[in-house]
Formats: C-alpha cells, sequence, structure tokens
C-alpha cells in the first residue's frame, strides 16, 4: 500500500534486511491529523451513565457527543462555583484590616 496517495503522510521504505516484518507496520489512526482545532477525549461510562446520556441528548436532539460536553461544562462550572462559596466563606470567617486611603494609595504606588 503506498501511503503517498493521499499527499499528506509520509511513507519510508524500509530496507528488508533492517526491519522485522512488524517494524514496517504504519498505524493510520483516525486522530493522526484532525480537521479541528479542539483536542479529543476517549471516556468509558457504564452502561446507565451511557443511556442517561443518550436519552439527554435525544431529548434535545443533540448529538452524544455533544451532550457530554455540555454536561462536563456544566459539572466543571459547578465546581469553580463550589470552590469560590468557599473562598467567600473563609474570608466572611476573619474579617479584613482596613486600610485609610492613603494607606491603600501609597501601597499600590499611585
Amino acid at each position: 500500500m503506498n501511503l503517498n496517495a493521499g499527499g499528506n503522510r509520509s511513507y519510508r521504505k524500509a530496507s528488508a534486511a533492517k526491519l522485522k516484518p512488524l517494524d514496517a507496520v504504519h498505524h493510520l489512526w483516525y486522530t493522526h491529523k484532525m480537521a479541528t482545532k479542539n483536542p479529543r477525549l476517549q471516556v468509558m461510562l457504564e452502561p446507565k451513565l451511557y443511556n442517561a446520556v443518550a436519552s439527554l441528548a435525544d431529548e434535545e436532539g443533540v448529538s452524544l457527543s455533544t451532550k457530554a460536553r455540555d454536561l462536563i461544562r456544566e459539572a466543571v462550572e459547578h465546581l469553580e462555583d463550589l470552590t469560590l462559596s468557599k473562598i467567600v466563606e473563609d474570608r466572611a470567617k476573619k474579617p479584613a484590616k482596613l486600610l485609610p486611603m492613603k494607606e491603600m494609595e501609597r501601597r499600590l504606588g499611585r
């Protein structure tokens, strides 16, 4: 098989004396050169979770991939909100020292 037929893939002819039979095999994964700028993620799901995501995707008329991405995005945003809430709670427990305006300006170099 000539891999140069597509024009994008480089192919080096290997000397049979230097390589074992399997050394000359070129693996052409579908992710080799993707036509997208976004990275890919492969996830293994339990059947119940897969069915739940598939059901949500069907209800909204979107692909399984799109729904999974949206659910992950929502989960990350939720975790960020929880983290920020914790910071606010911690700050509320110990009040900040108040500074006069002149001192604040001096510290900021104004």
